[in-house]
């Protein structure tokens, strides 16, 4: 006589759901300086971790520091403070002051 199991794929979908579907930060309104300022920090230490970019790495991001943050049209830009004399790759971040989005960009100075 044969037998029939049940096999019940639910939780195998939802494993495989869950495995699919990638974090994001929830929407945070950055309204001062000091806030944009650890976003930017936190998404270069992020690149940093994913793909090893020297331009990203601590020592680097601690080469051009202070970092300031100005407001302009609703984006904060952070950038560092980088000597008249320097030539080479430059961290810089933008964050979206109505919902946190950061991008992070590398600027090249000749």
């Amino acid at each position: 006589m044969p037998t029939h199991r049940r096999v019940s794929f639910v939780p195998l979908l939802a494993l495989f759901l869950g495995a699919c579907t990638s974090h994001t930060d929830p929407v945070e309104a950055v309204t001062h300086e000091e806030r944009a300022l650890a976003k930017a920090h936190s998404s270069w230490a992020a690149i940093f971790v994913q793909r090893a970019d020297e331009t990203f790495s601590p020592a680097n991001i601690q080469r051009f520091a202070p970092y300031s943050a100005t407001l302009e049209n609703g984006t904060w830009i952070v950038r560092g403070t980088v000597p008249a004399d320097f030539h080479g790759s430059v961290p810089e971040a933008r964050v979206r002051a109505g919902d946190g989005v950061t991008t992070v960009q590398v600027v090249k100075r000749p």
